[in-house]
């Protein structure tokens, strides 16, 4: 029996007043078997999960993760909102200025730094084949639109 990597992905709220979703499936023998899932507000159960979890780990946040800007919107945004705006599938903007006073666990920086307590890097490189532990920011919507 192959066990490779552990597949999570989580949508983070930004509110404490909202849970976070997430879901944990394991590859083994070519096939995906779901692990844990559920609502959260302080993600207890994932991060219990994952500290007991020592093979590869790819973690995928429906959340932006790097925000520099102090106010509009990220390139990567504007760039996604000016090739999906058609479909109704443009993201929110993200800047320093809306984050002010989100001092939640899940607030994605923060969010970051308890990943990388467990051997966790922010880094979408991922090669094929190497048991890594990485995290990756993900905005779903646009693959709806392109898949369904």
């Amino acid at each position: 029996m192959k066990e490779t990597h552990l597949f999570v992905g989580v949508d983070l709220a930004w509110s404490p007043c909202n849970s976070s979703g997430f879901v944990l499936l394991k590859s083994q023998n070519y096939k995906l078997i779901p692990l844990l899932w559920g609502w959260e507000r302080d993600l207890k159960s994932l991060f219990d999960f994952l500290g007991n979890w020592d093979k590869g780990l790819l973690i995928a946040i429906d959340a932006p993760l790097v925000v520099p800007n102090k106010e509009g919107r990220r390139p990567v945004d504007a760039e996604i909102s000016r090739r999906f705006r058609k479909a109704e599938a443009g993201c929110l903007p993200a800047n320093r200025k809306l984050l002010k006073g989100i001092e939640t666990d899940t607030w994605p920086e923060k969010f970051l730094q308890r990943l990388k307590s467990f051997g966790v890097s922010h880094d979408p490189h991922i090669k094929r084949g190497k048991l890594e532990r990485k995290a990756f920011e993900v905005f779903p919507h646009p693959a709806h639109v392109i898949l369904f």
